[in-house]
């Protein structure tokens, strides 16, 4: 089997959620075999990664609903590093 099996079973075994996304790489490749989804059998070139982003974007606030509330998003019109903060 997967190693990524064993960590799943870990996981269900402690009630500990996770996202898998072997199911949904797979189902893009399967969609669109012409596709490089993947450098290999574990790492993704850029469709990969965009795909992977768009899902947890999605599944990240619905599975973990609170996680994102308290999260602070910085001004992107300010720099982040400033004479103020480096003292």
């Amino acid at each position: 089997g997967r190693m990524q099996d064993v960590l799943i079973d870990l996981l269900d075994r402690q009630r500990i959620p996770y996202i898998d996304l072997f199911p949904v790489m797979q189902e893009a490749h399967q969609a669109q075999p012409d596709v490089d989804w993947y450098y290999d059998d574990t790492h993704p070139y850029k469709p990969g990664h965009r795909l992977i982003g768009e899902y947890l974007a999605v599944e990240i606030p619905r599975m973990f609903p609170g996680l994102l509330a308290a999260a602070v998003v910085p001004d992107a019109t300010q720099p982040v590093v400033t004479e103020e903060n480096t003292r």
